[in-house]
């Protein structure tokens, strides 16, 4: 059975979003849903089409004028980073989730 990556990244963020209306594994839903999200967002770009990185990097601009990139991007994406990388030992226990989440893209 063959599978298209927008199968894929569909059934990870159905996934996500059963789990979060049932009040499941917070940190998998974070993580389906990041993961389903990049993968769309990098077959957009493929078509040459804009993916959601690229409207928050142009609302940062127009709300804050302009910050680097790498600052954008740890905002965007820091917390599901941190649940699914170990390459920072002050992310190795994450002592609140409920009060964090990853933005809405």
């Amino acid at each position: 059975m063959k599978l298209h990556k927008k199968e894929i990244a569909k059934r990870q963020i159905d996934t996500s979003i059963e789990l979060f209306l049932t009040g499941k594994d917070y940190i998998s839903v974070v993580t389906l849903a990041g993961a389903g999200e990049e993968i769309l967002g990098k077959l957009l770009i493929r078509h040459s089409k804009k993916n959601m990185v690229d409207y928050l990097k142009e609302l940062d601009k127009s709300i804050s004028g302009g910050r680097e990139f790498k600052i954008v991007n740890r905002e965007i994406n820091g917390f599901r980073n941190s649940l699914k990388h170990a390459n920072d030992e002050i992310e190795d226990e994450i002592t609140q989730l409920k009060g964090k989440s990853m933005p809405l893209r």
